[in-house]
């Protein structure tokens, strides 16, 4: 654990104070800790009993370096129970054997930069994290803010696949939540190709034996559900689009084209044996589980920064390469089910700006800084998948105001879909946008949300979303909205290919002005691909500040 919950600097800060390094004796016999030594590459520890008896920890072995056969021992940083932020946060697993060292830090403060090196008292290297002797791999890295970094398989090699983000925050004492014994799926390495619809999509997977027997073949399944509905991994008719026999000892990965993948957003399950993985991937313009909500690509006195969001209520790991213009910055990250992550250019003066951020922060190793007149920002996998993407130019708002998401589950290039925040602070990083909107439910082919809707500044109900559902492709699609004297006040027109479209309405008219409260007309006509004709008819109030 070297990157705790909370700030790493300040008084009362986690800082180095609840670092962890956990040890597990896969031996036979009893091991004595205080015999070997622990190194960060920066400074070298000398591993010694835990004694401070304010320690909150049931069920745990303290006051000895002897760990037993098929235990786990976990190294606290000596100033772990002293006061402050996150106080004491880890629970640990039961007869977990709590050590220390014999100095003030763990090395000399561990960042996720820093390699672990186990070594005997001739200084003979036992065992490693962060693969020292290969500077150019994906180890050491940052699990995000409050996540371990956790080994597959105690007797797998230390390896850029054999470490992965702790699923469940971190494990002390525990078995971990990545583990596996026999073949394991990379579910990084899951990728899906960003083709649709012109090209069939590629699906690469890799997968590993953990295990000590030889496998002589087994069988691959490839799943997919819509998220939408349940979500599962059992085969229904349908979803199986890759059913065969692999022979892993000619190859250790696998990869299946699918020729016609739908729009829409899935998750797929990859099932080999006992092992099996998911992932969250979107074909189409549909936002996927990622997406960005908020850019702060003019600030008046802090740095750029811009936020992400975790729609579903589903933890998602991000190992992503973030793109502004020509430049790049790799990300690495996990972020909560319905939680935000705030991605910056100088974490500190983040913090400063906004002191009641409670989000996740991660600030990169390099910034590609985002031109304030216009810009494009893309969010991509690893394999170039396009989590999100969002094209910008600057309006005429002055410096230290945001550009917000106004709903999550409306695409990015939606026209009007993206607003100035109205919050006095300038931004709203980790919590719902100023003017966010919610998607309407469906009672017919046109609704609208909310209504009545208030577009007066004061963050509320600014906008509202027009959805069409016409159970069909529209050839042509238009919506024109009139007040009650029957004059055309504004008109939204799309040739797009979606069965489900959105469009925003701020309660202006064409030429941008305000328009006074009041009941307002909403026409839809539209053509579809098979031949009908639709003219549907609704109404929105728009209402004055109280």
């Amino acid at each position: 654990m070297a990157n705790p919950k909370g700030n790493e600097t300040g008084q009362g800060s986690p800082g180095d104070r609840n670092e962890f390094v956990e040890f597990y004796n896969a031996a036979t016999n009893s091991v004595d800790l205080s015999k070997y030594l622990l190194s960060d590459g920066d400074a070298i520890d000398i591993i010694m009993p835990w004694t401070d008896e304010r320690l909150i920890a049931q069920n745990v072995i303290y006051g000895t370096c002897i760990l037993e056969p098929g235990h786990y021992a976990v190294i606290l940083d000596p100033e772990y129970t002293e006061p402050g932020d996150f106080y004491q946060p880890y629970s640990f697993g039961d007869n977990t054997l709590i050590v220390t060292v014999d100095n003030t830090t763990i090395g000399n403060g561990l960042s996720v930069n820093d390699p672990v090196l186990l070594k005997d008292s001739l200084q003979n290297v036992i065992s490693t994290y962060g693969t020292p002797w290969d500077s150019l791999d994906g180890v050491p890295f940052d699990p995000g803010d409050g996540i371990s970094a956790e080994r597959i398989n105690p007797s797998a090699e230390d390896s850029e696949n054999s470490w992965m983000p702790s699923l469940d925050y971190c494990t002390p004492g525990m078995e971990n939540s990545v583990y596996c014994s026999g073949l394991w799926i990379d579910p990084i390495s899951l990728h899906f190709t960003e083709t649709y619809p012109s090209l069939p999509c590629t699906i690469s997977i890799f997968f590993k034996n953990m295990g000590q027997d030889t496998l002589e073949d087994f069988r691959i399944s490839l799943l997919y559900t819509d998220y939408l509905n349940l979500a599962d991994s059992l085969k229904k008719a349908g979803e199986t689009i890759y059913d065969k026999s692999l022979f892993p000892g000619l190859s250790d990965s696998a990869s299946i084209i699918w020729e016609n993948p739908p729009a829409g957003l899935f998750t797929f399950f990859v099932k080999a044996l006992e092992a099996s993985v998911s992932r969250m991937i979107r074909f189409g313009n549909m936002p996927g589980q990622i997406i960005l909500s908020e850019i702060m690509f003019a600030p008046y006195l802090s740095k750029e920064w811009f936020e992400l969001k975790n729609r579903y209520t589903e933890k998602c790991s991000l190992d992503f390469l973030y793109v502004s213009g020509n430049d790049s910055a790799p990300v690495s990250l996990a972020l909560d089910p319905l939680c935000f992550a705030v991605i910056c250019e100088d974490s500190s003066e983040f913090l400063s700006s906004y002191i009641n951020f409670t989000g996740t922060l991660f600030q990169p190793k390099t910034w590609p800084i985002m031109n304030n007149s216009a810009d494009s920002i893309k969010i991509l996998g690893l394999c170039g998948t396009q989590i999100d993407a969002f094209s910008y130019v600057f309006s005429s708002w002055e410096n230290g105001y945001s550009l917000e998401r106004v709903c999550d589950d409306v695409p990015s290039d939606v026209s009007g879909n993206w607003s100035r925040c109205v919050s006095p602070e300038g931004g709203t990083p980790g919590a719902i946008n100023s003017v966010g909107a919610v998607l309407p439910q469906f009672s017919g082919s046109l609704s609208v949300s909310p209504n009545p809707f208030s577009p007066d500044g004061d963050g509320i109900d600014e906008t509202c979303v027009l959805a069409v559902s016409l159970g069909s492709y529209p050839e042509i699609m238009k919506i024109k909205i009139y007040d009650v004297t029957g004059h055309l006040v504004r008109t939204f027109e799309s040739v797009e290919h979606q069965m489900i479209q959105y469009f925003i309405w701020d309660g202006r008219e064409e030429s941008g002005k305000k328009l006074d409260p009041g009941i307002y007309i909403i026409l839809l006509s539209a053509k579809t691909a098979d031949g009908k004709s639709y003219s549907i008819k609704t109404t929105v109030v728009l209402a004055e500040k109280l």
